[in-house]
């Protein structure tokens, strides 16, 4: 069997929202499994010298377009919240627990914090 892919996603990001309800799917397509790592986005920016797109406000405009447009084509659907972003910290924290004890539960907790945010 081939490597797994490594999924490094940021729960405040809804492009992680779209790729984490694909792929599992898309691995398995390939002979993969698939490592989930949440990080931080936000220490990633700070790190880089960069602000996330909704700071910027040409990219921001876009980036909201191409969230919904993305939804749409992936068949999935979106609601963004009234609060963005948010501090990923707890869930990353509370994956990270439960994936130490079951990795498949820990994936089934990372679905349920995306769908409660940008679906529910």
């Amino acid at each position: 069997m081939s490597a797994p892919i490594d999924f490094y996603f940021d729960f405040s990001s809804p492009y992680g929202y779209l790729a984490a309800e694909k792929i599992n799917a898309l691995a398995a397509r390939h002979g993969r499994t698939v490592n989930w790592q949440p990080i931080l986005l936000g220490a990633v920016f700070k790190l880089n010298g960069q602000q996330p797109l909704t700071m910027i406000p040409m990219k921001s405009n876009y980036a909201v377009r191409d969230i919904a447009r993305s939804a749409r084509f992936m068949g999935l659907p979106l609601k963004m919240p009234s609060k963005f972003p948010i501090n990923g910290v707890a869930p990353a924290r509370a994956f990270y627990w439960l994936n130490g004890k079951n990795p498949a539960q820990a994936q089934q907790l990372a679905l349920a914090c995306y769908r409660a945010f940008f679906v529910d």
